[in-house]
């Protein structure tokens, strides 16, 4: 299950360059790391008009083909709605699935000059409020996406090793009585190591293959436990009631339950990885 990666020539990269922007030349190659489902390149590109263009290449893991064969159609069909709406995510700019340069479908995005670390001040509100921007999406136009309950009854249909078992039986015995929010858009992922920063502002949210439709508690529940890592309790309470006085609609009585089942994710990620310290 981990993410092999994979090295690729400067001609082949050269090719993609003058595929996007015709007559360039491919100045530099650099992999972005850190991520563990997705692999990276930033592309530095000489323009034919002489002036300069970064992009990112991203190609989908294993897992995610596996789970969802079209995951790089998907991403970059919903990174276009994204992008349209306002939502500070990195502009989609190309898609090959022809397999004609490189073997594994690719997407390719705007590069999104960012802080390369965060102030020691973590401005909550604005960690908050991108979230509720998210969760805000109309969903008519991205119906394409998976169904979050469709994947949780997955998962929790295999058998649980010893390490997760009460998790896993916990989630079990509450998923037939829990009372759902109305489905909205869920980033899937949402923590700091997918939000881009300058100058405390979020201005890019990376990193959408785990969108789905579902419970906006998921995304919160998530969000709570990696910011109870990276902040404290008081962090994650301040969060936390942040964000669920902007959305006094939603019912948060389960919300425990939605910590739980981002617990129950976090289990699988050390599985991941060959070189436990590489992980973000």
């Amino acid at each position: 299950t981990r993410l092999t990666m994979t090295t690729y020539s400067h001609i082949q990269l050269q090719q993609i360059a003058q595929t996007i922007y015709p007559n360039s030349t491919l100045l530099e190659s650099t992999p972005l790391t850190g991520g563990i489902s997705a692999q990276t390149i930033l592309l530095h590109i000489l323009l034919s008009d002489q002036t300069s263009q970064k992009v990112v290449l991203r190609q989908h893991g294993e897992v995610d083909r596996l789970q969802n064969p079209n995951i790089a159609q998907d991403e970059f069909r919903l990174l276009g709605i994204l992008y349209q709406s306002g939502l500070p995510i990195p502009k989609p700019i190309h898609i090959d699935t022809s397999n004609a340069i490189l073997e594994i479908p690719y997407i390719i995005l705007d590069y999104i000059k960012h802080d390369d670390s965060m102030s020691e001040v973590i401005p909550y509100l604005e960690l908050v409020n991108t979230l509720i921007k998210i969760h805000q999406v109309d969903i008519h136009q991205i119906t394409f996406l998976p169904n979050q309950m469709d994947l949780l009854e997955a998962r929790l249909s295999q058998k649980p090793n010893d390490k997760i078992r009460h998790i896993h039986t916990t989630l079990s015995n509450l998923l037939p009585q829990i009372a759902l929010n109305q489905k909205v858009l869920l980033h899937g992922d949402y923590w700091l190591g997918n939000l881009l920063w300058r100058d405390r502002k979020i201005i890019g949210v990376i990193d959408w293959e785990d969108a789905m439709l579902g419970d906006p508690l998921s995304d919160l529940g998530k969000c709570r436990l990696e910011s109870l890592w990276a902040f404290g309790m008081h962090g994650m309470n301040t969060i936390s009631a942040a964000y669920l006085a902007q959305m006094p609609d939603i019912n948060q009585t389960y919300l425990l339950f939605w910590d739980l089942w981002g617990a129950l994710r976090l289990a699988d990620f050390e599985n991941w990885f060959d070189d436990k310290e590489k992980v973000r």
